[in-house]
């Protein structure tokens, strides 16, 4: 196997290691910024996985990327191109950025999960909820929800007092009839 097979994202990861690395921020520190575990930060810069759009966007807000280097990550990524489309302003010749609203229906069907991975940090807890996809049965996430740790200990005291409760009741046995 090649490398560039086993590293398709080798420059990218180059580059957002680099970012960190210029922030002087821990894989850790990093990773918790974006809401993610540290070993999926690690993969992104080892350059063996892709960031999907949001986490990509998140780290380069993190790590106060300028317009050019974002572009250049969104690139590299694969991505279409991140900048707003700009219509010149009478007045002076410049470009304005067109403001853009995206409206997203609400999905009330229930996501059921393979596996899930919990990261903690100084800033809370993150679940990352996966299915196996594909003949590869690769983990997608499906679903990610970080909050606060005092409301995941409420949320564990809450799942454990609901599962105590959901336990099948078992009727009493009949006792035989005893004659004679």
């Amino acid at each position: 196997m090649s490398k560039e097979s086993e590293k398709p994202f080798g420059e990218l990861g180059e580059r957002l290691r680099s970012l960190r690395e210029r922030l002087q921020e821990s894989l850790e520190d990093a990773s918790g910024a974006a809401e993610i575990d540290p070993p999926m930060l690690q993969s992104y810069e080892d350059g063996t996985e892709r960031p999907e759009e949001d986490i990509l966007h998140v780290l380069l807000h993190h790590f106060d990327a300028s317009d050019d280097v974002a572009e250049e990550l969104w690139r590299l990524a694969g991505y279409g191109s991140s900048r707003l489309h700009h219509i010149p302003n009478a007045d002076d010749g410049s470009f304005q950025s067109t403001p853009a609203m995206l409206v997203l229906p609400i999905d009330a069907r229930i996501l059921y999960s393979d596996s899930v991975q919990v990261g903690v940090n100084k800033q809370g807890v993150t679940l990352n909820f996966t299915q196996n996809i594909g003949p590869d049965n690769k983990p997608v996430p499906v679903s990610r929800i970080g909050m606060s740790k005092e409301h995941a200990q409420t949320l564990v005291a809450l799942l454990q007092d609901c599962l105590k409760h959901a336990d099948p009741k078992q009727l009493p046995e009949e006792k035989a009839d005893k004659q004679g």
